[in-house]
């Protein structure tokens, strides 16, 4: 197996041959410094790594059968947006690193992440992968979208910001500096490529 630091360097030396050398080299401090900072952050800046290492340290999750999967799943990577009759839902809305793989590696992916966000919330990690489990078992049998104000309001309150919160938001995007260089010729290209209505058919975004 790699030592870590070797599996980031090939990463990053990928990324920017990919970029073609729009790497900026800010952010990527920026992200170091966030990985450093709590288990949370770094499992979520390196699904790469888990990715080439799971198999290493839990062979037998390669012989689950294998269904389309989110691959990059965690606790931040679930949300809510308004669907096309205006309706909170919630659910997952990261779909990057989806993939056909072992269904077992979202739910172990998840479960890490669970434990790792919150280490001192009194709850083991045997007890929030039963959770994920039979939360996503109930899932299987009922798979319809979570609609918050029809099915869920508990949970539609705890998500819900209040004035003063949405102020807060707003407030932080106001005062954010803008780009110091445009942005590239070849991403602009391929965002005006997109044909007309397709965003508004994908509700995650």
């Amino acid at each position: 197996m790699k030592t870590f630091s070797q599996s980031l360097s090939d990463y990053e030396a990928w990324l920017a041959y990919e970029l073609q050398g729009e790497l900026v080299q800010e952010d990527i401090d920026e992200k170091h410094r966030k990985m450093c900072g709590e288990a949370f952050a770094f499992l979520r800046a390196t699904y790469w790594r888990w990715a080439e290492i799971i198999y290493e340290v839990r062979p037998e999750l390669a012989d689950m059968p294998q269904v389309l999967s989110i691959g990059d799943t965690h606790l931040e990577n679930f949300g809510t947006w308004r669907d096309i009759e205006g309706r909170l839902v919630w659910g997952a809305n990261d779909f990057d690193d989806a993939a056909i793989m072992p269904y077992r590696l979202d739910l172990v992916r998840l479960v890490a992440s669970a434990i790792l966000a919150q280490p001192d919330a009194g709850i083991s990690g045997r007890a929030i992968a039963e959770l994920i489990l039979a939360g996503y078992a109930r899932g299987l049998e009922h798979a319809n979208p979570i609609v918050l104000e029809r099915d869920h309001p508990w949970l539609r309150d705890k998500l819900l910001l209040s004035e003063d919160e949405r102020k807060e938001f707003w407030k932080k995007w106001d005062t954010r500096k803008p780009a110091k260089r445009p942005a590239s010729r070849r991403f602009v290209e391929a965002l005006n490529a997109v044909p007309k209505g397709a965003a508004s058919a994908t509700p995650y975004r």
